[in-house]
């Protein structure tokens, strides 16, 4: 078979037109091309499949980044709030204290009136004869 290049020859004469002719395969070729074709199709799926599931995973990375830096907020707001709370309860326990101020020192003065009646109490010894008392003093 012979084959003419006048129609595939460019202005200089150069030829134009290649063709590429493949030997046949042999069998055992035959055999081992469309396994590892198969092979390169399921890796390309699986590929495809994983970079799927990142592209689900970071999806969700992305939600449960939100949703902790909603409950973070959360949190400060709270902790804000206790600190509030337990501010008034501070405050409200300091005015009770203040109304017992007085309360206290009538408590003092009554304890020191009953200590110096005991020091003068003890200071004396009090001897009864009857129906009389009689006081004196103890050295």
């Amino acid at each position: 078979m012979k084959m003419s290049v006048e129609g595939f020859l460019d202005m200089d004469g150069y030829c134009t037109f290649f063709k590429w002719v493949d030997t046949p395969l042999c069998d055992r070729a035959k055999r081992i091309i469309p396994g590892l074709l198969r092979r390169i199709n399921e890796q390309k799926a699986t590929i495809q499949n994983l970079e799927f599931e990142v592209v689900k995973l970071e999806e969700k990375s992305r939600k449960m980044q939100s949703v902790i830096c909603s409950l973070e907020e959360e949190i400060r707001s709270l902790k804000t709030e206790m600190k509030t709370k337990e501010e008034i309860k501070i405050e409200e326990e300091i005015r009770s204290l203040k109304k017992l101020k007085p309360c206290v020192k009538m408590v003092k003065t009554v304890g020191v009136c009953w200590a110096c009646w005991y020091l003068i109490m003890m200071g004396f010894n009090l001897i009864s004869h009857g129906s009389r008392a009689e006081y004196r003093m103890i050295n």
